[in-house]
């Protein structure tokens, strides 16, 4: 401490000193001279040790405050967790207590989820009409902020839902086939081609695969479509469907659509209505995103289970 005090005196002149510059040491030298520079030497060291402590001090910090971050987003991601589980399981039961329904009850309940359907098909699409916009369009009103485009597209979607039911009416599982089937009846496309440029996706920040690689891809999601344990939870195989469409990117135009559209089909086809999440393009390609960075969906599988459980009416009827 002494020596610390005692080199804090003069700074300018133990500069000097380790400089080696008798003018401005006050002319001291030979033994003197050496005590001065030893001191020197001392202060440095010291303040350099000081130093070094608060950095690996900030370290320390910096490193406990990232470790209990980390320890609490673990505990609200497993909380979190546990109570998308306890909502699947209150979905299954909200679809059972759905068969008690009459059949006037049950024909509301699926034009108020069809409706719900369309204004999410539309949103996906890039469209920014409201949903009371499209109400009218589908009741063959003039509404003057759409375009032709959106009119032909809100079409597409309603003529796909009478292919959902026809494919339901004759048990049709979904594959390859199928999928360029509801490509089709989106885009009024006659021929099917997959495509051959490689877009970025900025809102997923992700580059699909190359067009040459399409069609492997798309039989080996088929494949996977079609395995058992895909189907094992319907909700999750359904929203796993989605993810390797939109992964894979197949079209030109309309890919992000069909994989919805897809993901529809098969939630359907379970049991359940379909999903009307009521976002837009860019939060959709965002929910996407997940997918190809972490190969798992979690915010999306949460986001269908919660629009899913509230359409059955599992929380008015108390589940």
């Amino acid at each position: 401490m002494k020596v610390w005090k005692k080199c804090c005196r003069a700074p300018r002149r133990i500069s000097a000193v380790w400089n080696k510059d008798p003018v401005h040491a006050g002319g001291v030298s030979g033994p003197r001279l050496q005590e001065r520079a030893k001191l020197c030497r001392k202060y440095d060291i010291c303040r350099q040790f000081a130093c070094e402590s608060r950095r690996i001090s900030k370290e320390q910090k910096r490193g406990e405050d990232m470790l209990y971050r980390n320890r609490r987003a673990t505990a609200e991601q497993k909380e979190e967790i546990e109570n998308i589980n306890m909502k699947r399981q209150q979905l299954d039961a909200a679809v059972s207590h759905l068969c008690s329904l009459s059949r006037e009850e049950a024909l509301a309940l699926r034009d108020v989820n069809l409706f719900r359907w369309l204004c999410s098909m539309m949103k996906i699409s890039g469209s920014p009409l409201s949903d009371s916009r499209i109400g009218a369009m589908m009741d063959g009103e003039t509404v003057r902020e759409a375009t032709v485009e959106e009119y032909q597209y809100l079409r597409s979607c309603m003529l796909l839902y009478s292919e959902f039911r026809h494919m339901l009416d004759m048990d049709i599982d979904l594959d390859e086939k199928y999928v360029t089937r509801i490509w089709q009846i989106l885009t009024g496309e006659a021929t099917v081609e997959y495509r051959k440029t490689n877009p970025v996706l900025r809102e997923m920040t992700y580059n699909p695969p190359h067009g040459a690689d399409i069609e492997d891809l798309m039989k080996a999601a088929c494949r996977e479509i079609s395995s058992r344990e895909h189907y094992r939870d319907p909700v999750r195989g359904a929203v796993r469907t989605h993810d390797m469409l939109m992964v894979i990117w197949p079209f030109e135009v309309r890919s992000g659509e069909t994989a919805y559209a897809a993901m529809s089909y098969e939630l359907l086809r379970a049991g359940y209505p379909l999903p009307a999440l009521g976002i837009d393009n860019k939060e959709h390609l965002a929910l996407s995103a997940e997918f190809p960075k972490k190969g798992t969906s979690f915010s999306l599988y949460a986001a269908v289970v919660n629009n899913l459980l509230d359409q059955c009416g599992g929380i008015q009827i108390g589940l």
